[in-house]
């Protein structure tokens, strides 16, 4: 009886290791690997656009040291854009670019309020208004907040 019983656990740790690698083959790809594995074979073989109707017109080529960080279209077609300085900009249809628009909070690119994005209302031609998204420092760390301004 004393033999019997560690045959059968071997028996059962043998069985048990096989199921473990069946189900492992069962379960899907990580999400996290790099680069992602796909999910089935032929997931990524996609054909590639030989043509698109999509054109690129280069406004402005260079914003100086504030980067753009969210663009957002003005009824007029020019475009507000929030940097990543913290400041946010009009460009005109023509590329000129406005100063720095006053009356916001100050933003900064690190530390403080951080300017994370710049969205008009779906109203902007009659009432002006403006929303931007921030990070500000909370009691128990960065928090993201939305406030609106009118542009005059």
């Amino acid at each position: 009886m004393s033999s019997a019983l560690p045959l059968r656990c071997l028996l059962l740790l043998l069985l048990g290791s096989m199921s473990i690698g069946l189900f492992a083959a069962d379960s899907p790809p990580d999400p996290f690997a790099n680069p992602p594995l796909p999910a089935f074979a032929g997931q990524t073989d996609a054909p590639r656009a030989t043509t698109s109707a999509i054109q690129m017109e280069v406004i402005l080529a260079d914003l100086g040291p504030g980067r753009p960080r969210a663009i957002d279209a003005l009824p007029n077609g020019s475009l507000l854009v929030a940097e990543s300085s913290g400041q946010i900009r009009i460009i005109q249809t023509d590329g000129t670019v406005s100063a720095p628009l006053s009356g916001l909070p100050p933003f900064r690119s690190g530390g403080g309020r951080i300017l994370m994005d710049v969205e008009i209302d779906a109203d902007f031609a009659s009432n002006r208004r403006l929303f931007f998204g921030y990070e500000a420092e909370g009691e128990d760390g960065p928090v993201e907040q939305v406030a609106s301004a009118t542009l005059s």
